[in-house]
């Protein structure tokens, strides 16, 4: 973990991707955004950008997850968030076809490089 708090600490950007399984992040990555307890009460990273990238089927509620996702990023020091980008239809297109979602990544790899 301290290696992921050094990484964290010195970032410009965070990006948290993730499936989205029984509408929520995986058990893994909440497994280690447990972990930055640390970031809640005293150690406050740098300011940085942050984004979000969640897939799925068409039955969960992306919203929420968003909304979870933001609050992680902003308690370790992102400021500055892109809206949520995401294929959420991968039981009828696989998300490297779903063309609105890769537009939107572009988008987002402009606003991490500082061109949005």
């Amino acid at each position: 973990m301290f290696k992921i708090y050094k990484y964290i600490e010195n970032s410009d950007n965070i990006l948290i991707a993730s499936p989205i399984y029984f509408n929520q992040l995986t058990g893994k990555l909440l497994d280690l955004c447990s972990r930055f307890q640390k970031y809640f009460f005293n150690i406050k990273p740098k300011q940085k950008k942050g984004a979000i990238i969640l897939v799925s089927g068409g039955k969960s509620d992306p919203q929420k997850i968003y909304s979870l996702s933001t609050c992680i990023l902003k308690q370790i020091g992102a400021s500055n968030i892109f809206p949520l980008v995401g294929s959420f239809n991968t039981d009828i297109i696989p998300a490297n076809q779903d063309s609105l979602a890769l537009k939107n990544i572009e988008k987002l790899a402009n606003f991490f490089n500082n061109k949005y």
